[in-house]
Parts: structure tokens; sequence; C-alpha cells
């Protein structure tokens, strides 16, 4: 399974972040860091750390897939780490292709 997005279509990435629904507030309690050396967007909770790997080419990350911790599995934080990693890539004019059906879904749920 591959999607693509292109410069061309961030405004439907935006109109997308604005659609995904989590609790009140949840957006604060979070922060989204960039390793990319390991190639991965993570986020700390709970002292455990849930991570979303890619591939990058040059201006394209490829979303591989995401690690959640099984303490943390079913609460939603999966879905807040991709909808930042995907607010990160359009803030920053980066393109995007995914290759999880996870990943895949969060996106295409809200288009």
């Amino acid at each position: 399974i591959m999607s693509f997005l292109t410069k061309n279509v961030a405004q439907n990435l935006l109109y997308f972040l604005k659609k995904v629904h989590l609790p009140p507030g949840i957006w604060n309690q979070f922060l989204l860091e960039h390793d990319a050396v390991k190639h991965m967007f993570f986020m700390e909770v709970e002292n455990a750390k849930i991570a979303l790997f890619y591939s990058k080419t040059g201006d394209v990350f490829r979303l591989e897939y995401i690690k959640v911790p099984p303490n943390l599995q079913r609460r939603g934080f999966g879905r807040i780490l991709a909808k930042e990693t995907f607010k990160y890539i359009a803030m920053n004019n980066y393109k995007m292709s995914i290759s999880c059906r996870f990943i895949k879904k969060i996106f295409e749920e809200n288009k």
C-alpha cells in the first residue's frame, strides 16, 4: 500500500489535521521529537517511547511503521503521533509516502 502526498495537496493535509478527533487539550500534553539519525519521530508518554519510523530520500519521508509499547496501545497515542508527524511534514514543505496500513488509515479516515 502506497500513497503519495505532494506539496500541491498540503491544503488537504491541513484540512485533515483539523478533522482528527481526540480528547480536548490532549495535544498540549505531548511533544513530538525527531531523531534524524535513527529515522524516527517519537513522543515520551508515561516514561515510555512511542515511535514512528521512516526512511527519507531527498525531501520525501516514507512513513513505514509505528511502535507503541503494549501498555499504551489502544489509547490513541499512535494516532496522535501520526497526526503530529503529518503536521511536521506539511509545515516544513516535505513530501511523504505511506507504506503502513495503520498510518494510511489515519490519513484516509479524515481526508
